[in-house]
């Protein structure tokens, strides 16, 4: 929770199969994040840009000591073949949605999953967490501590109690909610009141903004080489634009199909011919198992 907005990523997604009715669960990965604003009632699926980290299981995640940021640390990527975790800090700006990487030094610990994280000043805590996992011997565990001075971006051994703990950061920008487009979809309710949310990823404005960043410095290296670039931006945006479903919501939401039958589902109640008609129990069941956060049944 950073400045009343729930970022949600990484983790795993799930979405029903159609055809059998089962659950599909799947890595998420970090190119998009889901941002649920508690002071606007809204939520959007934007874009990352920058350097994200490989889809990861088991990660930490703590707000920074500038008010506006996210630190993830460890994990572990589930499409490898073997069991390898994360010894990795990211940091992720909340403002632009854009990661990166910092250059951390110091006594780095050992690369671990299932760990925690939290806080103190301007300092990190990583604690427990397993560091190996293998089919006969089950997951190897850590009982150790860690320490990352996140204003000199070191490991080190103790925290200096001598300081003053720093004041509380004033954030300098907040995630601003973009304006969600009408495409036709509906995005539920089972009351007839539509949840303000887009259900497709939304391209990040950020994005124009380093591209142009990185145009402007190699104009002087070679034209071609930037009509090329160019080129390939707008197929880039093109892709972008296409607006992919999100990976972060329920079915419900997803669908443009189920959408369109709750529209005409309302208009036919509206009219004067089926104001007195009655749904049967099987028929509300159906219409309500289809809406996003309202259904009982919605989550396995």
């Amino acid at each position: 929770m950073v400045q009343g907005q729930l970022f949600i990523l990484g983790g795993k997604t799930a979405v029903v199969n159609g055809s059998s009715n089962d659950w599909i669960i799947r890595a998420a990965d970090f190119q998009s994040v889901l941002v649920f604003d508690i002071k606007e009632n809204k939520a959007i699926t934007m874009a990352t840009i920058g350097d994200p980290p490989d889809g990861t299981l088991g990660f930490s995640a703590v707000a920074a000591p500038d008010g506006t940021s996210i630190i993830i640390f460890g994990g572990h990527n589930p499409n490898a073949t073997e069991f390898a975790p994360s010894q990795d800090v990211f940091l992720l700006d909340t403002c632009t949605l854009k990661w990166s990487k910092p250059s951390v030094g110091g006594n780095i610990p050992a690369a671990r999953a299932g760990h925690q994280a939290v806080t103190y000043g301007n300092y990190m805590l990583v604690m427990l967490g397993y560091t190996d996992f293998n089919a006969n011997d089950g997951h190897t565990y850590t009982n150790d501590i860690s320490i990352l001075d996140m204003s000199t971006w070191q490991w080190v051994d103790s925290i200096n109690t001598q300081t003053t703990a720093p004041p509380s950061a004033q954030p300098s920008c907040r995630f601003t909610m973009p304006h969600m487009p009408d495409d036709g979809s509906d995005g539920g309710g089972d009351d007839g009141n539509e949840l303000p949310y887009d259900p497709t990823v939304i391209s990040n404005p950020n994005s124009s903004n380093v591209t142009a960043k990185a145009v402007g410095a190699s104009l002087g290296v070679a034209g071609f080489l930037c009509i090329v670039g160019g080129f390939a931006f707008f197929l880039y945006r093109q892709r972008k634009d296409s607006r992919t479903p999100s990976p972060r919501w329920l079915p419900g939401a997803l669908s443009r199909k189920a959408g369109k039958t709750q529209r005409e589902a309302k208009a036919n109640a509206a009219s004067p011919i089926n104001r007195t008609s009655q749904m049967s129990g099987a028929d509300q069941q159906s219409q309500k198992s289809d809406t996003p956060l309202t259904s009982p049944h919605a989550v396995p």
